[in-house]
């Protein structure tokens, strides 16, 4: 196995695996039944198995995205160095090793056995909550306190000594945690503890919010999110009286002091499940309060406002669910008007009760309202062209896509276009040519396309001596005239030679040269600057060597 294996990686991945083992990213390598397991520390931690059939190669898993489309990857490639690493006389010892351990266990008596156990269980605290989690009835507190132990032990170990888990350790620790979460919690879910799998899982979940950890990756929200499906799972086979439990102790955690951060998660994750009358009522009540709370904080906070329209919304779902009257719903969208959120709400409700004339004076006011904000006024311009159109008013459809395009310089080429179509001629010609003053260069060269106005399209591209926008439209004006873009490809390289100096841009450049040749009458002239690149730029080894690829290899002079 270990003469054949790179034969299934390409070299740039092969190099990148060496790289990876090289520098000490592979841990936890272990041999198994079927072959090995390891994982990989990158950007994330992605775990990696090697099986084997007969010591050769049968299958590789990762759950990195690039293997995820079939491909063999740089993780697998590191986990196989470290295999290739390993002292295949000293495997061979760790498995008989192995046997002779089992054979030494099954002459133990079962006493002594036993008392062995406990006291190697009570000196490994990881080993003590193997045992707990398999073989206990229910968790005792000093129990759920040995589980709390073993976790704060993952932090210290990853943490500096002054507690905090830099870049570097934040994956790690993610993953040790993710660890944790599944042999401690998973094995009581299936064993049917469920609250003492809600118990371990919600002393995780309380104490991220009080890690020193650079989490730029999101390393606290991650785990965060695997507790959320730990508690799906656990509300969806537990009883009533757990269920309740669990309400209760959410909202005594949103009711107290909780990092922010966690807090929506903790929200989403309540609002989804939780759906008996009760429930309900009393998320009411907390959302009343929280949004009473927000009202009273900072003003003009985008933050603040952001809160408060979605605890709105959540409120509005509930009160769906409740089944309130239409008066109830109206009164409290009423109350909160003011907020973009909820006018949104009546509008889509107005729209799914057909009552389209209510909807457009809706969305005429909400433009009003929201008139600072661009992105709020393109969103109702939206959906009242699609409503005057959807009820037969032309000369108002017309309008509006004439405020949304000429007015608020909206440039979105399908508006663009659904504007000519309802334009005359003259109409259009000059709504055109004000577009076509617009600073933005690539709109103006789409409408150009769009319009059939090749000339003045190529004559701004060679203007701006810009040689991307001819590699985007060359598809449209090569056949149309073809001397102008060969000749303005030629120049291009003429004058980027001189500054080149890496092996990139020698590429781009060779690759620019070998399309002129490709133009009528190109060959000759790109052959001609390839000679000249010989004699000027000998000594760039690189640049020779990608004319060589590009096919303007050095001819050479045969005498007879």
């Amino acid at each position: 196995m270990m003469e054949e294996w790179k034969k299934y990686f390409p070299p740039h991945i092969l190099q990148r695996g060496q790289n990876y083992f090289e520098e000490g990213r592979v841990f936890g390598l272990k041999k198994t039944q079927k072959g090995y397991k390891a994982y990989v520390k990158g950007s994330e931690d992605y775990d990696v198995e090697i099986l084997l059939q007969n010591e050769e190669i049968d299958e590789m898993f990762c759950d990195c995205p690039y293997a995820a489309e079939g491909e063999c990857c740089k993780h697998m490639a590191a986990v196989l160095y470290a295999i290739e690493e390993e002292d295949p006389e000293l495997e061979k010892a760790v498995t008989e090793e192995g046997g002779r351990i089992s054979s030494v266990i099954a002459l133990i008596p079962e006493k002594e056995l036993r008392s062995l156990v406990l006291s190697l269980a009570q000196e490994d605290k990881s080993l003590q909550n193997a045992l707990l989690s398999k073989y206990s009835k229910s968790l005792e507190p000093w129990q759920i306190k040995s589980f709390q132990d073993e976790f704060f032990a993952i932090i210290e170990d990853v943490s500096d000594r002054h507690g905090f888990i830099d870049y570097k350790n934040a994956s790690f620790f993610e993953h040790r945690a993710e660890k944790f979460l599944e042999r401690r919690v998973g094995v009581l879910i299936e064993k049917g503890q469920f609250r003492e799998a809600f118990e371990v899982s919600k002393m995780v979940y309380t104490q991220l919010g009080s890690l020193e950890i650079d989490d730029s990756n999101g390393t606290i929200m991650t785990i965060a999110g695997d507790c959320c499906q730990i508690w799906s799972s656990i509300f969806q086979q537990c009883s009533k009286e757990e269920e309740q439990e669990m309400f209760k102790w959410i909202l005594d955690c949103l009711e107290d002091s909780l990092a922010s951060y966690l807090e929506e998660g903790l929200i989403d994750f309540w609002m989804n499940e939780f759906p008996e009358k009760e429930q309900l009522l009393q998320k009411l009540d907390f959302l009343d309060s929280r949004i009473e709370r927000l009202r009273s904080g900072p003003q003009n906070s985008w933050s603040n406002d952001y809160d408060i329209q979605s605890a709105l919304m959540k409120r509005l779902k509930v009160m769906e669910q409740l089944e309130c009257s239409r008066d109830e719903m109206a009164k409290f969208m009423g109350k909160y008007h003011q907020y973009s959120d909820v006018r949104q709400w009546e509008i889509d409700l107005a729209v799914k009760e057909t009552r389209y004339k209510d909807a457009i004076s809706l969305l005429k006011e909400s433009k009003s309202l929201d008139c600072g904000h661009a992105g709020l006024v393109a969103k109702y311009s939206k959906q009242l062209m699609e409503l005057y159109q959807s009820c037969g008013q032309t000369e108002k459809y017309k309008k509006e896509l004439i405020d949304y395009v000429i007015q608020k310089n909206y440039l979105e080429m399908n508006y663009v276009l659904k504007l000519k179509q309802v334009c005359t001629s003259e109409e259009w010609e000059k709504y055109r040519t004000l577009l076509l003053k617009k600073t933005d260069s690539s709109f103006r060269y789409e409408l150009m396309e769009k319009e059939g106005m090749y000339r003045q399209l190529l004559d701004e591209i060679i203007s701006r001596k810009s040689i991307y926008p001819l590699d985007q439209y060359e598809r449209v004006l090569k056949d149309k005239f073809p001397d102008e873009v060969r000749d303005m490809y030629l120049n291009f390289v003429k004058s980027q030679a001189e500054n080149a100096c890496d092996r990139k841009t020698y590429y781009e450049l060779a690759a620019y040269l070998a399309k002129a040749a490709k133009y009528p009458g190109g060959r000759p002239l790109a052959e001609a600057i390839a000679a000249e690149w010989r004699v000027s730029y000998k000594r760039r080894r690189a640049m020779m060597e990608e004319l060589d690829k590009a096919g303007f290899a050095e001819k050479v002079r045969v005498y007879l």
